[in-house]
């Protein structure tokens, strides 16, 4: 058996990494907000994800795990968010080479960019089902803290 502490600390970091990719990809796609629904979907959705994740990573890091079942439980919850938060992070890393247009001129070379990545219908799609998937496996994580 795993000892509590350093399998929260696993759980947190992973926590932390969710954390900072949801807010980069928040970040990035606000600036593109008013330009499409899909968009303003994935950003509301970035965000309700931000806010439960720093929930949970508020309750892991404070929280002593007496119950060996919520803690596997946690761990098992966990385990299935680090592939989605991987993926998210992948979206994040390519929406990082394309950024958003500041001055005039820029706004005008941004018609092309728009077909880049960060746009692409299979790219907002795999963004949603991934935040999507992620949204359900901190409710369940959550449901570990009965909050």
């Amino acid at each position: 058996m795993s000892d509590p502490f350093s399998a929260a600390s696993g759980a947190v970091g992973v926590i932390s990494l969710g954390l900072t990719v949801c807010q980069g990809l928040a970040s990035y796609y606000e600036a593109w907000n008013s330009q499409d629904q899909e968009i303003r979907s994935v950003v509301r959705d970035l965000h309700a994800v931000t806010k439960s994740l720093a929930l949970v990573e508020q309750k892991a890091k404070h929280d002593r795990f007496v119950d060996v079942d919520a803690l596997n439980h946690l761990q098992d919850v966990i385990a299935s968010t680090q592939e989605t938060i991987q993926e998210l992070n992948k979206i994040l890393t390519k929406c990082k080479e394309t950024t958003p247009a500041a001055s005039v001129k820029q706004k005008i070379q941004i018609v092309s960019q728009r077909l880049l990545y960060p746009f692409r219908q299979a790219t907002i799609q795999r963004l949603q089902t991934a935040v999507k998937s992620t949204q359900q496996n901190v409710a369940l994580a959550l449901q570990t803290f009965q909050l």
